[in-house]
């Protein structure tokens, strides 16, 4: 599983760079129902020196949605290692993240390359049984519209989805029902 996703992203990897500027990617992500407290990466794929970014994410779909519950900006990220920065992660309602993180010294020296993982986002799937729901990147929020970016800088934003996996036992239990419904009954005679 994990070869195929190094390989995906070498491949986006090839494609930016053979591109100008920076791809923000949302990802495709399973993640367990009904739970609290897992996470789903963001990535730029380029080639921009960027100062900082804005992150808006909202997940769409049939109702219930799973929930934003923070966003880390910094370890792993592109940014770390870049102490002198600004950092906000605002969850604008539970289904709309903004995170922002900006390098406060505006010098070449302090950008960083846009090329790696962006955010660690904090999901709960508590109340939702499964589905796939859309991860925007852009969208219209209470009428205006809003859009991930770069300080500066408009990168080329690819969507992506959250499919949420019934819980092994709920599964299993749909399982021993469907079969059940497909045996021939007995009658009495």
């Amino acid at each position: 599983m994990l070869g195929r996703h190094a390989l995906v992203l070498a491949v986006l990897a090839a494609t930016a760079s053979a591109q100008a500027g920076s791809n923000i990617i949302a990802g495709e992500h399973r993640l367990q129902a009904d739970q609290p407290g897992q996470s789903i990466e963001v990535i730029v794929v380029g080639d921009d020196q960027v100062e900082g970014f804005e992150l808006y994410l909202a997940v769409s779909g049939s109702m219930p949605l799973p929930t934003f519950e923070g966003a880390d900006c910094y370890t792993g990220t592109v940014f770390q290692g870049h102490e002198a920065g600004y950092y906000a992660a605002s969850s604008m309602v539970d289904k709309v993240m903004l995170a922002q993180y900006g390098v406060t010294d505006t010098q070449v020296a302090d950008k960083v390359l846009a090329n790696g993982r962006l955010a660690t986002i904090g999901v709960s799937t508590q109340g939702v049984a499964g589905g796939t729901f859309d991860l925007l990147l852009a969208f219209d929020f209470d009428g205006t519209p809003v859009s991930s970016n770069f300080a500066g800088v408009q990168p080329t934003l690819t969507a992506g989805k959250i499919e949420v996996i019934p819980e092994p036992a709920s599964a299993a239990l749909l399982l021993v029902g469907a079969a059940l419904a497909g045996l021939p009954r007995r009658t009495r005679r």
